[in-house]
């Protein structure tokens, strides 16, 4: 298990790391071989990479999610709500990386307008209805 992180060098494990804010060696939160992985469930999609590690982030914190109430000192610890940032985390990234893909919808359009009007183009997707 290892980290590595150059900031001088452009690499979808680079960006994910600081997207995650994931950057210090000395405390950091995924190996390179989990980022990996994440990018490889994404198809190299860092925003969508971010989406899935914010989630594994979110389960892990989840069970750490407690209220912890000292009543006589007056201290209170909450971490029930660290789990929903990151969901939201997530969801942005998600949303981002949605927004960025481009998708074809017609690969091509061949017209071909027969003397009565009927419409004899080719469409991708067409089939043969039997």
């Amino acid at each position: 298990m290892s980290f590595t992180y150059d900031p001088s060098t452009d690499t979808d494990r680079n960006r994910l790391r600081n997207l995650l804010a994931d950057t210090d060696s000395s405390n950091y939160l995924f190996t390179d071989e989990e980022l990996d992985l994440f990018l490889a469930q994404s198809g190299n999609d860092v925003f969508w990479a971010a989406s899935f590690a914010c989630l594994a982030i979110a389960a892990n914190k989840s069970l750490q999610a407690i209220v912890f109430n000292l009543h006589q000192q007056d201290i209170r610890v909450d971490k029930k709500d660290i789990p929903k940032h990151f969901i939201k985390l997530a969801e942005l990234y998600r949303d981002f990386g949605s927004s960025m893909t481009v998708r074809e919808y017609f690969d091509s359009v061949a017209e071909d307008i027969d003397e009565y009007g009927r419409d004899l183009g080719e469409y991708v997707g067409d089939s043969e209805l039997s």
